[in-house]
């Protein structure tokens, strides 16, 4: 940091005892907590927009996210002398979570689904109307993990602690590798799960899904309508209206405008997310690298591995987005879009910081419109690659989120779906033809045989869990 950019300081009320290097910036230890102080690298409105979607959570009460603060004159981003841009955000002394440590895997799984628990309770007028009329329902979700459906703190209430201790109080063998035979096709996987004699009944969670005082605590209460999208008893539809003050009008109610009339309308028309046209446009280009490296006469280590193995992991990519494609899906993804169902976007173990009994999810830049479901399955990935596609750890993570937000035969068909498609291989092959093919470094050839050697493992498992084919 140079003497310009410690001059930025000074326009927050903060008194500065510590500073050093970390996470793209510099973590400050202030007299006001932990900050994270960073120069900025976009254009402001994607710093606004993380601003928005991280302040509507602390609004529904999650408050253990990296929040931004404002400088004293009520900015988000500040300047130095010569225009470079910062921004200050609330951070914490927590250590990254280990990806080699199951039980912070677990942590990690079970924060996912109480942050997924949150963004659903953020509608689309609260994304984006006027941010002072967004009211949350109720639940509080703070840094040391207590999560209730009060305003306040109290030791009555059961917490996340609490499901944390019952996640390492969890033995290995309580999560036999083959499940005792079980086939999905005679036993439902995810009732087996919901009725796993191994993990202990969380109470408290029972209490949160049967409050009647809850509107919003899972999309299914929201009612669609030709008319529109019912959420509690307000109906939401693409009629809204901006006069020539600027004011937001929604039922004579007048409201601050907030964002672009465009952006309400086209969520509330949009008539499906755009999972299956990402996975789509994958297959694409997993077939355009297949037609290059065919038509390619000298190749190398990476490009010889490459040829061998493409075809069936197109024949893969192709059977699992014809699975994506079918009707199964559709009205859960319809639904996903309709309500503006929020995910994080990049949830890895990188954005998840641990520090003691506490949890903090982190970095929601790439939060978006999409099924939630796409979450879990690219965290799941992720994990699975580093544990070999070890069943056990796949169970382990799967009933510790389905603990806290049950899974649907639907939802846990299509996570199944994700995982089927080899994206590991498509990433590999993408990346390779956007780069310099003269020299392919010998890390990408590594990779590229560890997904190869790794995909019967892979295969075997899904074939297991639910014979999708």
């Amino acid at each position: 940091m140079n003497e310009k950019s410690e001059k930025v300081l000074e326009q927050y009320d903060i008194g500065i005892r510590r500073m050093t290097r970390g996470r793209g910036g510099i973590i400050l230890s202030t007299d006001k907590g932990y900050k994270l102080f960073i120069q900025c690298e976009k254009a402001d409105k994607y710093y606004e927009r993380e601003n928005r979607i991280t302040s509507l959570l602390s609004k529904v009460g999650y408050s253990c996210t990296d929040t931004y603060m404002r400088n004293n004159e009520g900015g988000l981003i500040s300047e130095d002398e010569d225009g470079r841009k910062y921004i200050l955000k609330n951070w914490y002394d927590a250590k990254e979570s280990s990806v080699r440590d199951e039980d912070d895997m677990c942590r990690a799984v079970v924060a996912m689904a109480y942050m997924h628990m949150a963004l659903r309770q953020i509608t689309p007028q609260m994304l984006y109307a006027d941010n002072e009329a967004s009211q949350g329902a109720g639940i509080i979700y703070t840094g040391n993990g207590v999560y209730t459906k009060d305003n306040k703190n109290t030791d009555n209430n059961a917490n996340y602690n609490a499901n944390i201790k019952d996640s390492e109080n969890i033995k290995d063998n309580d999560y036999p590798d083959n499940r005792n035979g079980q086939d999905i096709r005679d036993n439902n996987y995810t009732d087996s799960i919901r009725n796993n004699k191994n993990m202990e009944d969380n109470d408290y969670i029972d209490n949160i899904r049967n409050n009647k005082n809850s509107q919003n605590n899972n999309i299914s209460n929201n009612i669609y309508t030709e008319k529109g999208i019912y959420i509690g008893n307000d109906l939401y539809t693409a009629d809204y209206q901006y006069s020539e003050n600027n004011i937001y009008t929604k039922n004579n109610t007048a409201k601050r405008k907030q964002g672009k009339p465009s952006e309400l309308a086209a969520c509330q028309k949009k008539k499906e997310t755009d999972l299956r046209s990402v996975y789509s446009k994958h297959t694409r280009e997993l077939k355009k690298a297949y037609n290059y490296l065919k038509q390619k006469k000298s190749r190398q280590l990476f490009e010889q591995m490459a040829y061998k193995n493409i075809e069936a992991f197109y024949e893969e990519a192709c059977r699992a987005c014809e699975r994506l494609m079918s009707s199964t899906f559709n009205e859960r993804l319809e639904r996903a879009a309709q309500s503006m169902e929020l995910s994080h976007g990049s949830y890895t173990y990188h954005n998840v910081l641990i520090d003691g009994k506490d949890t903090f999810v982190v970095n929601f830049d790439r939060y978006k419109n999409e099924c939630q479901i796409n979450d879990l399955y690219q965290f799941i990935r992720k994990v699975m690659e580093k544990y070999n596609w070890e069943s056990r750890v796949f169970y382990r993570l799967v009933d510790e989120y389905d603990r806290i937000c049950p899974l649907s035969d639907e939802e846990m068909e299509l996570l199944m779906v994700l995982l089927s498609y080899p994206e590991k291989f498509w990433k590999i092959i993408n990346q390779y033809i956007n780069a310099n093919k003269s020299w392919i470094p010998d890390k990408n050839v590594e990779k590229l045989r560890k997904v190869i050697d790794q995909n019967s493992r892979k295969r075997e498992l899904i074939d297991k869990i639910c014979c999708v084919w």
